[in-house]
């Protein structure tokens, strides 16, 4: 038996994640998605900076993902980045409001 630690060290996990991306959804003959473990999601989700989980949540609330953005035409996905900036300043501006403070992202308490 292969404890998690070796499997993920060796790599296998990550050839299993091709193997499962590489068959086809039989029904719709189209590549199947690669789905990813627990263990993936969190390591992806822990390599990810601050700002990059903002966007994310940013992009969840108007039920996007990067990869739909990126498919997006070019003048829709520029209407979605305004909105993502409109959002970081309405945000930025509610915390202020609610706590006095500006710097929302920068200034800290020590």
């Amino acid at each position: 038996m292969v404890d998690a630690a070796s499997s993920f060290t060796s790599g296998s996990s990550s050839s299993a994640v091709t193997a499962r991306s590489a068959t086809a959804n039989k029904a719709t003959g189209k590549p199947a998605v690669a789905e990813q473990s627990p263990e993936e999601k969190f390591l992806a989700f822990a390599k990810k900076t601050p700002a990059e989980k903002m966007r994310d949540a940013l992009l969840s609330q108007l039920g996007l993902t990067e990869e739909k953005l990126k498919a997006m035409p070019f003048e829709e996905r520029q209407k979605v980045e305004k909105k993502i900036t409109e959002m970081v300043k309405e945000a930025a501006e509610k915390q202020a409001t609610k706590t006095g403070q500006t710097g929302f992202i920068t200034d800290r308490r020590v």
